[in-house]
């Protein structure tokens, strides 16, 4: 009978060592997966509805605010860079005129700080050629204006890349750089609200531009 309870006890001790006290080693631990595009599909693809929000632009000589409207497609070219390409339709008003106003195409790429595939918050950087039909008003960039009589026959200026009625307005088909900054907030994978803001480096008529832009938009992504 001693014999029978020594070996139970024994036998209770070995199993409990091996199925009990296992070494930290041997416990399979699955590896945490790699990151994804993202979006609800992990595809990337993502398409920017509307942005809107305020736009300001100033030269030497003044200033002016005015409105940004955007839109947007996004692909993301890995976790965490994309390539984005915006267009932006930006007016900037001064003393009740049009002091700068565009049509922008702004192809470039984006590095956003993702960690994780639920991350509610991502900052983001990057930047793009500006490829733009723009005009802006004379006296804006220190020229004096023009008035009807003082036109000669065949001088004409061009507003927006094209003709124009307003000799005061000079415009061009202009190429710039443009640099983008924000955050993301992500309240699920398939929607995102983009808190972003935009700084543009324009030259017209032998002066510099500087426009800045400040917009929301909703973002959805696959």
């Amino acid at each position: 009978m001693r014999r029978t309870t020594a070996a139970s006890i024994v036998l209770a001790v070995a199993l409990g060592l091996v199925f009990g006290l296992r070494p930290a080693h041997a416990q399979v631990v699955s590896p945490p997966l790699p990151l994804a595009k993202s979006g609800g599909f992990e595809k990337g693809l993502g398409l920017e509805l509307l942005g809107l929000g305020p736009a300001e632009a100033f030269t030497r000589f003044g200033g002016g605010g005015g409105i940004s409207l955007t839109t947007a497609v996004q692909v993301d070219l890995g976790p965490r860079w994309a390539l984005r390409i915006p267009l932006a339709l930006d007016l900037v008003f001064r003393d009740g005129e049009v002091g700068y106003g565009a049509i922008a195409f702004s192809p470039g790429a984006v590095y956003r700080w993702r960690s994780f595939a639920d991350q509610r918050w991502i900052p983001y950087v990057g930047g793009g050629v500006r490829l733009a039909a723009e005009g802006v008003r004379r006296d804006f960039v220190g020229l004096p204006l023009v008035t009807t009589s003082a036109l000669h026959i065949g001088e004409h200026h061009h507003h927006f890349g094209g003709g124009s009625d307003d000799p005061d307005v000079d415009g061009q088909a202009g190429l710039a750089p443009e640099l983008w900054a924000g955050y993301e907030f992500h309240p699920n994978r398939w929607f995102a609200v983009i808190f972003g803001a935009t700084y543009a480096w324009i030259r017209i008529d032998s002066e510099s531009v500087h426009l800045l832009r400040q917009t929301i938009a909703l973002r959805a992504t696959l």
